[in-house]
């Protein structure tokens, strides 16, 4: 129930909001190549690819994290707030391992741990906002 949830947290409509934010760099992450290295794209291309993964994940990252601190106040909601700053956490992490030359090699990994917390994250967080809001 949609009021339930709202009641429960009167900022609830302000994360979605700000998740929204998250959506254009994702679509255009989402549609470039997957773990291109520097020497086989082109300058701009190479560029363009690393900046949109730097949005997605920056963004998604931060906006795990603003969950986290929306919902910490609310005694109710305080596991599932430190579980997106944990996400985030990670998230950030394999950000900077995909920035590490050293880990070229692993960068496709480091990029699927990073969507799967993020995104994987963002639904296992929905559907236990769903099942919050209906025991409130």
């Amino acid at each position: 129930n949609q009021n339930t949830f709202s009641s429960a947290s009167p900022r609830s409509r302000e994360p979605i909001q700000k998740q929204r934010v998250a959506v254009v760099p994702t679509a255009g992450a989402s549609s470039a190549p997957v773990g291109r290295k520097p020497r086989l794209a082109s300058g701009s291309q190479f560029l363009s690819v690393n900046l949109l993964g730097l949005l997605e994940y920056g963004l998604g990252g931060l906006g795990l994290f603003l969950f986290a601190r929306l919902f910490w106040p609310l005694p109710t909601w305080r596991s599932l707030a430190l579980i997106m700053a944990g996400l985030g956490v990670v998230v950030w992490f394999a950000l900077g391992m995909m920035g590490d030359p050293q880990q070229a090699e692993w960068r496709g990994g480091w990029q699927r741990l990073a969507e799967i917390s993020l995104f994987g994250g963002m639904l296992w967080i929905v559907r236990q906002a769903g099942q919050k809001s209906r025991t409130i």
